[in-house]
């Protein structure tokens, strides 16, 4: 514990999940980071807490739709959100709290008592992108407002092969594009001017296959789209 909190303290993000946190932890001195507070345990998954998610208007994740395990394994004693200074992002159909997020003192948090893993529909990339431009990426996006585009990019095709060439489609004013893996890391990038770009990628056998995020950044304000790696 006291080590997690020394690393929040250092302004490093944490994200968690679980049904159970919010029952376990909700008294504890790591509780007031995440800006959140405890309404309750929930249900038993033979009682049934959480059928579908939907991203909590004016946040980040606006619009997003999830569906959820309905009275099976995830949805057993999934906790009861409220904000306490954080924000709700995710509520289920019942508009019960479901997932909170929360910046101060240079930390960020974002705390599900869903799992993402069990979440199910088209909008997980979509979900998984907007958590890394809160705060993975470190982008300044802050928890009341979703990111303003300056730039636009796509790399085609959308699932790529190692020993191939992608093609990265640019637009906007100057910018830099960068290829980054699910720790945020910079596996490559580019610096183009303004106007409309093309760059070809030649993904080496070095990178493994995965998830990664392609990023273009200008005046200082991100758009990030996770793409695929296959072997």
């Amino acid at each position: 514990m006291a080590q997690l909190i020394s690393f929040l303290n250092s302004g490093r993000p944490v994200y968690t999940e679980g049904g159970d946190f919010g029952y376990a932890n909700s008294t504890s001195e790591l509780w007031p980071f995440f800006g959140t507070s405890y309404l309750g345990d929930g249900y038993g998954s033979s009682t049934g807490n959480v059928r579908s998610l939907t991203g909590e208007p004016g946040s980040f994740v606006e619009g997003l739709l999830f569906e959820y395990p309905y009275q099976q394994g995830p949805d057993s004693w999934v906790d009861e959100f409220g904000s306490d200074g954080g924000t709700v992002i995710l509520r289920s159909q019942d508009s019960i709290g479901r997932a909170v997020c929360n910046e101060a003192s240079g930390y960020r948090t974002i705390l599900s008592s869903t799992i993402f893993g069990a979440m199910s529909g088209t909008d997980g990339d979509a979900l998984m992108a907007a958590y890394m431009e809160y705060f993975v990426l470190g982008t300044g996006i802050s928890q009341n407002e979703q990111p303003r585009i300056v730039a636009t990019a796509a790399v085609v095709p959308s699932v790529a092969r190692v020993g191939r060439a992608v093609r990265l489609e640019t637009s906007g004013p100057a910018r830099e594009l960068s290829v980054l893996d699910v720790s945020g890391r910079v596996v490559t990038n580019w610096r183009l001017p303004a106007g409309e770009a093309v760059t070809t990628w030649n993904v080496g056998s070095d990178v493994a296959p995965g998830t990664y995020f392609l990023q273009v950044r200008a005046n200082g304000r991100p758009e990030t789209h996770p793409f695929t790696i296959l072997r």
